[in-house]
């Protein structure tokens, strides 16, 4: 590993890498720029041979930091990233084959995902298209057909997709597991009928999926490419740099909406496509900002999703969430359509402080005899989340002002964790605990690392299940990082004191902890690697969520079942093949026991 990294230096001179991004000046002989991390006029961003360093934040690394930071990758798929940049072979990282199989696979899919595009923008813009062309023209996005978006159709026809991508060599099976058909028994149907067509991309720029807006009368007004929306953030391949530029992203929920936003010189938008904003969507935004406006809908939807956003809020403490509520009925689209950016600047300006804007609703609609118990139930264990002490206690002061109930009271009912005792050590706590609960694998994966000794350790190995198959948030995911860093310094995390790690500061923390050692036999580890054994629970564990979710989507498209019966079939399809698959890792499993 450590000569990949040797040749990934040597092939990319750091300045090249840099300099595709920031512009450089030579400045006492050493090449300089603004720093891409934060905010300056004055360039104070230096690039050396090995590391660049900013003398205005602080930032420091060398050409994987700069990309991690830069493109919002994982250790291991920064390596990738710039090996492939370089053309060097990078097989280290694919040590049983299975990353070679799964970037084959990726690779034909984009392949496949490619064509369809180009056909999709071919009908556009050629003579079957003038209807949906004279539709963007009346919606305002006539400069977007060129370029842009990359804006295509889906011809009111059956199976025009389908023929012309069986044409060019592609088979119906991956046809079908690309969205792009239903196929049937009898006869294959193109997945979108009738629709514009939207391509999304992930954070790097790879298309991944298409949304559709119908232009007739078909139902659902939107339909989506099967893929994991939860994961990705429309958008975010283009809003990236515009994002680091600004310190801030604005979030909306459907792709239109950011595509307006867009169009009206708010680049550093993005769509969370009508889902609630997930863990791991902010987890993207995180990594380039530490500040959020959700800009949703004037509707009680909209005013849900802006409640669901602090879930998972308190789990990065320095991210700022801000959220404008629209008038009732209208979306971000239709706002701007209205007023112009000039209308929406002022509310930007004015957002309300995310947790603010949830006590409030929260207070609002509760009737006045409810609102001490919805205080002790809801708002109170929201406030004890909340890590800074200053910052609590202006919470704490706002809530009492606004309900009239002493602040000493309140503090009362916070009840913070008394202070925890590990071997003769007490460590203070100011704060309860912002832990989500640990799943089964994941403790398993934290005990092994925990125990692992480093001469035999694989970090590569680990980080690549934290990035693809591990749920570890909040401080879990923090505690990982720690023992990561301990064993690529060649330490055994077991060997060093419960009360020295960072995070070891929270009693549910360090119960998990004095608990690995009093289990340590149980984690030993023999000639086998247990984190194959992980992978391979991770993997189970998300193609047992994939078959739930077909379940969901059956259930959810039942009206289509006298329009289209031949979706049954797809549908039927995916869940034998996702049966098979799943059945193939039980057996890896058995043999791996």
């Amino acid at each position: 590993m450590s000569d990949l990294k040797q040749r990934i230096r040597t092939a990319i001179p750091l300045t090249t890498l840099i300099g595709e991004s920031v512009s450089l000046q030579n400045r006492s002989g050493h090449a300089a720029g603004l720093c891409p991390f934060h905010e300056e006029k004055t360039p104070s961003f230096y690039v050396y041979d090995d590391h660049y360093h900013c003398f205005g934040c602080g930032a420091h690394g060398d050409a994987i930091s700069y990309v991690r930071k830069i493109q919002g990758l994982s250790f291991v798929d920064a390596l990738r990233f710039l090996a492939n940049k370089a053309g060097i072979p990078c097989d280290e990282l694919d040590r049983d084959g299975f990353q070679t199989r799964k970037r084959q696979g990726e690779h034909r899919k984009q392949q496949i995902l490619q064509a369809a595009k180009t056909f999709f923008i071919a009908q556009l813009t050629g003579p079957h298209g003038q209807y949906a062309r004279t539709y963007l023209q009346e919606r305002g996005l006539a400069e977007q057909l060129e370029g842009g978006v990359g804006f295509g159709l889906a011809l009111n026809e059956a199976d025009s997709l389908c023929r012309h991508l069986l044409s060019l060599g592609f088979q119906i099976p991956e046809l079908d597991e690309c969205s792009l058909i239903h196929s049937g028994k009898s006869r294959n149907y193109d997945f979108f009928q009738n629709r514009l067509i939207i391509p999304v991309h992930d954070e790097q720029g790879r298309l991944i999926a298409f949304g559709g807006r119908a232009l007739g009368e078909e139902q659902p007004k939107y339909k989506n490419s099967r893929y994991d929306k939860s994961f990705y953030l429309f958008g975010l391949d283009r809003a990236r740099q515009a994002i680091r530029k600004k310190n801030r992203a604005i979030v909306v929920e459907g792709y239109l909406d950011a595509i307006r936003m867009w169009l009206h010189g708010f680049d550093e938008t993005v769509a969370c496509q009508g889902t609630a904003l997930t863990f791991e969507h902010i987890r993207k935004l995180d990594a380039l900002t530490n500040h959020t406006i959700l800009l949703f809908d004037g509707d009680t939807a909209g005013h849900n999703a802006a409640l669901k956003a602090l879930d998972h809020a308190f789990s990065f403490a320095k991210m700022f969430f801000r959220v404008v509520q629209l008038p009732d009925g209208e979306d971000p689209d239709s706002f701007l359509k209205k007023n112009g950016r000039e209308g929406l600047d002022a509310p930007l300006q004015n957002a309300e402080e995310l947790l603010s804007f949830a006590i409030n609703a929260k207070l609002r609609n509760a009737p006045e005899t409810g609102q001490p118990e919805l205080i002790q139930s809801t708002i109170l264990p929201w406030l004890g989340q909340i890590k800074d002490p200053l910052r609590r206690a202006f919470f704490m002061q706002k809530l009492s002002n606004q309900t009239g109930i002493p602040r000493n009271l309140l503090a009362k009912d916070l009840r913070p964790p008394p202070p925890a005792k590990v071997r003769g050590t007490t460590i203070k706590e100011e704060t309860p605990a912002s832990l989500t609960p640990l799943p089964p694998l994941e403790k398993e994966f934290l005990a092994h690392l925990y125990f692992a000794p480093p001469q035999t350790f694989s970090p590569e190995e680990a980080k690549g299940l934290i990035a693809e198959h591990l749920e570890l948030q909040g401080i879990w995911h923090s505690l990982a990082l720690e023992f990561l860093c301990c064993l690529e310094r060649k330490e055994e995390p077991s060997q060093r004191a419960p009360g020295t790690w960072q995070c070891g500061f929270d009693p549910q923390v360090i119960e998990f902890m004095e608990t690995l050692h009093a289990k340590e036999k149980a984690y030993e580890q023999g000639k086998g690697s247990p984190f194959t054994r992980i992978r391979l629970e991770g993997e189970k564990r998300s193609l047992k969520l994939s078959l739930e979710n077909l379940k969901k989507e059956i259930m959810q498209s039942q009206w289509e079942k006298e329009k289209n019966p031949e979706m049954w079939s797809l549908l039927t399809h995916s869940l034998l093949k996702t049966t098979k698959e799943l059945a193939v890792i039980e057996s890896l499993l058995r043999g791996n026991s």
